[in-house]
């Protein structure tokens, strides 16, 4: 059986391997690996990005998988607003001891956001969301960040 670090590191290699190709559309890519991570880990409940538009401080939602999101978040908003404010990851084991999480899901228990930079640029931010408490780590926050460096060639 895989350990986590184990799945992640097949993700990350599924997409260099697909960037290394050079014959890939960007939308794929993105649609790839976000069912890759909500098929490949059974907490991840929904697993989604929110861009950044291009005048306004505001996050709009572009791909994701599971249930109905929040369409547009402000960065004054929730977890993925201050993860647009701070470039920072956010991780929350516990959203109901976070007074300014935005409820687009009454099941959601714990979340982690992360940033997606590219030339000091806030493109979008990556959003996993689960149903149970303390789902996400350090071993998740290492790996999503990876992946988000890659994220930041496509979007």
């Amino acid at each position: 059986m895989e350990t986590k670090a184990e799945k992640y590191e097949r993700i990350v290699k599924f997409i260099d391997q697909y960037l290394e190709s050079g014959d890939f559309f960007n939308t794929t890519l993105i649609s790839h690996t976000l069912n890759l991570l909500k098929s490949e880990f059974e907490y991840m409940d929904w697993v989604g990005i929110y861009e950044k538009t291009p005048k306004e401080r505001t996050l709009f939602l572009s791909y994701y998988v599971g249930g109905l999101g929040c369409d547009l978040i402000r960065f004054e908003k929730g977890v993925c607003g201050r993860c647009a404010r701070t470039r920072k990851t956010q991780l929350c084991p516990d959203i109901s001891k976070v007074p300014y999480h935005i409820a687009c899901s009454d099941s959601t228990k714990s979340e982690i956001v992360l940033p997606i930079i590219s030339n000091k640029k806030l493109l979008a931010v990556l959003d996993l969301d689960s149903d149970s408490l303390n789902a996400f780590d350090e071993i998740d926050q290492k790996y999503l960040e990876e992946i988000c460096s890659r994220l930041s060639l496509v979007l």
